[in-house]
Formats: C-alpha cells, structure tokens, sequence
C-alpha cells in the first residue's frame, strides 16, 4: 500500500469477502508488513467544524471575560473545557504507584459517539457553569448553509 491508497476495508462478518482474502494471502511470496485493526467510526468533519465554531469561541470568550486574562488561546481553552467536561487519566509509575502526571483526554481519538456524548456533555457544562448556551447542531448547519 502506498501513501496514496486508502487503506483496505474488509468486513471480516462477510464469509465471502474473508475467504476472498484468505485467497489472495495464500499465493503472496515475500515479506510483508500486515496490520489489521477493527474499523472504529471516527469522528465527523462537520461534527469538528461544529465543536470549533460554536462551542470553543463561546468558552474562550466567557473565559477571557470571566478571568481577564486576553492572552487565552483557542487550544488552552479547547483542552480547559476538555478538561472540565471529560476530566483528567493519572499516569502513574507502576512500580512505585508514584502519580507522574495528569493527562487531558484528546478529542481527536474518540469515534463519533464518544465525541457526541462530549458535545452534549460540554453544552451541559457550559450552560450550568457559566450560562452559556450553545446553538444546536441543526441550527448551525443551517446558518452555515445560507452564508456565501
């Protein structure tokens, strides 16, 4: 496979399609590199233009406000509201048990129901914790579809 090409997709719950690849594997000769992984859904780009658009500026605007701290980016308050929603994953020593550090989740990782588990999580957060409401989906499309 090169850079180019999209990976294989097999569905491994069709018979036909297995024994299709358990054929083509039986007359390969050589070495190969073989990865095989179970597909997990990611993530829409929509769903990501959403989340950037609606809830991160609304967030980093109360922020900056609330704090009065001007100098907050977009990515410090992407991973703060992460943060406050999701929480943090200790990363500890296994050996000693000692606590290294605390890790913010990244989003980027989750499949598509995780991810929309977040956002309503995070539109919970943001309407109890500073008032802010955040503009639904299907209203968002449709806004972003009548602007040119």
């Amino acid at each position: 496979m090169t850079a180019k090409e999209p990976p294989l997709v097999i569905n491994m719950d069709d018979l036909a399609a297995k024994r299709r690849l358990m054929s083509k594997i039986g007359t390969l000769k050589g070495l190969y590199d073989v990865s095989l992984q179970p597909r997990k859904k990611t993530r829409s780009l929509q769903a990501n233009a959403y989340y950037w658009a609606a809830f991160v500026p609304a967030w980093l605007e109360w922020l900056r406000e609330a704090t009065g701290e001007p100098w907050i980016t977009k990515e410090q308050a992407h991973k703060m509201l992460v943060k406050h929603v999701i929480g943090t994953k200790e990363i500890v020593n296994k050996e000693t048990g000692e606590v290294i550090d605390d890790v913010i989740p990244e989003t980027h990782l989750m499949d598509k129901w995780e991810f929309n588990e977040y956002l309503d999580r995070a539109a919970e957060f943001l309407a109890s914790f500073c008032g802010v409401v955040v503009i639904p989906s299907e209203m968002f499309y449709e806004q972003k579809g009548t602007q040119k």
